[in-house]
């Protein structure tokens, strides 16, 4: 039994504590539904919207200690919400597999929802995005109809228009996510699956979209990040997923693979070089830290899809997915970092025995007297002890630590002197 939960622990902490990123974790966090979650709009680190099938929506304003539900008073498939501030935010969705659109507005933070049926009901709304409380765009899907389907409103969503495009095969293809950089500069992104990824552009304010087929499959999600360099997240089950990034405003694009099986559903950064990535059904989280040279991933041990990356700051990160799935994005603030143990005069050396029971011996090395802080943290940083707080003599030393009181798992040891900060993981197994 000790060998199973042994195994478990080390797995677990192979998944969140990846060598890049042992800083930054991903946990999943209690939901309260099982159902699909689609995308998310977070205002600032804590307060955030999430919708998702048969109606959802959820809201935090706690910076995820707890979501709850909000009444859209509907079973309509929620696609896409967007909040222009604590009070004003709306939706977009379809009643009927894919179709009969409807648009939802709240003015008091989503307590209520106002909703309106679009009068195609063969077309479908799948993203939205507003400039500001009147003026805004939802792209979707007209089926069967021979123009591009982005509405324009400059009334806060009371009347809508049809926004003009180039007449190409690839302008009818369906919208699947609009971003703007600025009031005149907007992009948009689509297309069919087997057939063709679609980028648009505007530089008019949105009243006429250009369109370039640009990727095999269709494009989910994009990033801007300035005028001229913009990167789309996309896939299909036959090309895969991919990440196509341009420097020059859609003139030329880069096209890379990202090599495990799933599709590219959504894509955020967390800096302007560091990029994350939900692959939809596959369990994986994509990152690149260096703007797309190097692609590296965290694969999750309950194999649920991701549909949604949300970073509302560089510290603070969200993943949604299937069965009401939710993760949070830590990255310690404690300053706990995955550095070689030893540098120059001092070294922290791997505990022992590890894993431990209820006590352990942490070992340090200082060859010239300093104040040395020596503390263990959970995989949230939060301090559980503090060991070593005080000025040291040149010399090794031994420090037992003994905790009956913690539950299972793994922990971190940070030990900081002078310039020196070193990190190693201990496992608490009972």
């Amino acid at each position: 039994m000790k060998f199973i939960k042994l195994f478990l622990l080390l797995f677990i902490g192979v998944i969140f504590i990846h060598s890049s990123f042992a800083a930054d974790i991903w946990t999943k966090i209690p939901s309260p539904t099982n159902q699909k979650l689609m995308r998310s709009y977070f205002l600032d680190s804590l307060n955030g919207w999430v919708v998702g099938d048969s109606g959802l929506i959820i809201h935090t304003s706690n910076g995820g200690l707890n979501f709850d539900k909000q009444t859209s008073n509907t079973y309509d498939n929620l696609s896409d919400i967007f909040f222009l501030n604590k009070r004003i935010g709306w939706a977009v969705g379809n009643k009927y597999f894919g179709f009969y659109p409807v648009f939802y507005l709240t003015t008091d933070g989503g307590l209520n929802w106002n909703h309106t049926y679009y009068p195609d009901t063969m077309a479908r709304f799948s993203c939205l995005n507003f400039l500001d409380s009147l003026n805004g765009f939802i792209g979707g899907y007209a089926n069967g109809q021979a123009y591009c389907f982005i509405l324009k409103t400059t009334d806060g969503g009371n009347n809508w228009t049809k926004a003009q495009s180039d007449t190409t095969i690839f302008a009818m293809m369906n919208i699947l996510n609009i971003r703007f950089y600025n009031p005149q500069l907007g992009i948009a992104c689509g297309g069919t699956m087997d057939r063709s990824g679609v980028f648009w552009e505007t530089t008019d304010g949105g009243n006429f979209w250009q369109s370039s087929s640009v990727a095999p499959e269709p494009l989910y999600q994009t990033i801007i990040l300035d005028s001229l360099n913009f990167i789309c997240a996309g896939g299909g089950i036959d090309n895969g997923a991919f990440v196509i990034s341009t420097s020059n405003s859609g003139t030329n694009w880069n096209y890379d693979t990202l090599p495990l099986f799933g599709v590219a559903m959504s894509i955020f950064k967390r800096t302007p070089s560091e990029w994350w990535v939900g692959m939809g059904f596959a369990n994986v989280l994509f990152f690149t830290t260096n703007s797309g040279k190097k692609w590296d991933y965290i694969r999750f041990p309950d194999s649920v899809g991701i549909n949604d990356v949300n970073f509302p700051d560089s510290t603070h990160g969200w993943a949604f997915g299937n069965f009401g799935t939710i993760l949070k994005y830590t990255k310690f603030t404690s300053g706990i970092k995955n550095e070689n143990s030893f540098v120059g005069n001092y070294e922290l050396y791997q505990n022992y025995p590890n894993p431990f029971n209820p006590s352990t011996i942490i070992r340090f090395k200082i060859k010239d007297s300093r104040f040395v802080s020596l503390k263990v943290y959970d995989v949230l940083g939060r301090e559980v002890a503090s060991l070593v707080n005080e000025f040291k003599k040149a010399g090794k030393y031994e420090i037992r630590f003994t905790n009956n009181q913690l539950p299972s798992g793994l922990y971190l040891v940070k030990m900081v002197a002078d310039n020196f900060t070193a990190t190693r993981k201990i496992i608490l197994l009972k």
